[in-house]
């Protein structure tokens, strides 16, 4: 709570590693679980009862993306804005005009999996972004954003400078676009 993040900027968030999007799944099976949790509390069965809500907590709060964006803050595996400006899907998710930008992914090209191979001038890009945060488990993977957490609480003057720098470089790309271009 001592990094607020609005719902406008969580649209703005780029993720180096897959999205998973699990919110509203999460949040909604870490309720299910709580409920049933305290009907078991209800039927004087304590300890099934505590297990059910620690679990509901840890599901509910693991799977939420605000929480997995301040841990990617300090890992650099997420950011408010985007990594590479110039491309085509940053003027879109930015809801800006996208006009002669290069789309990062090959014109009809699957890769392994069926997802979209990275286009030849993104891709080494890519690695270098990916090597330079360097991590084994990426924030947007359930869970690994609320098991850093209490490390975190100990760098937030480094989470609020770095989300205040991205909000800064993301307001000034928009400055710097033609005022009859931006869209927001």
């Amino acid at each position: 709570m001592e990094v607020p993040i609005s719902e406008t900027e969580m649209l703005d968030v780029s993720f180096l590693a897959h999205r998973f999007g699990l919110q509203y799944h999460g949040m909604m099976a870490g309720a299910v679980i709580l409920a049933f949790g305290v009907m078991q509390l209800a039927t004087r069965r304590i300890l099934p009862g505590l297990l059910f809500l620690v679990v509901g907590c840890y599901v509910s709060l693991a799977t939420s993306e605000v929480h997995a964006l301040r841990q990617g803050l300090l890992s650099g595996d997420m950011r408010i804005g985007c990594y590479v400006y110039e491309s085509m899907e940053c003027r879109k998710m930015l809801d800006l005009p996208v006009g002669d930008t290069k789309s990062i992914y090959k014109a009809g090209e699957r890769g392994r999996g069926g997802r979209p191979e990275y286009a030849d001038w993104y891709a080494p890009l890519r690695d270098q972004l990916k090597a330079s945060v360097g991590i084994a488990f990426p924030s947007t993977l359930p869970g690994v954003a609320l098991l850093k957490s209490p490390i975190s609480l100990f760098r937030l003057d480094e989470m609020k400078a770095t989300l205040e720098a991205q909000r800064q470089e993301l307001a000034n790309f928009r400055a710097s676009l033609p005022p009859a271009a931006t869209t927001k």
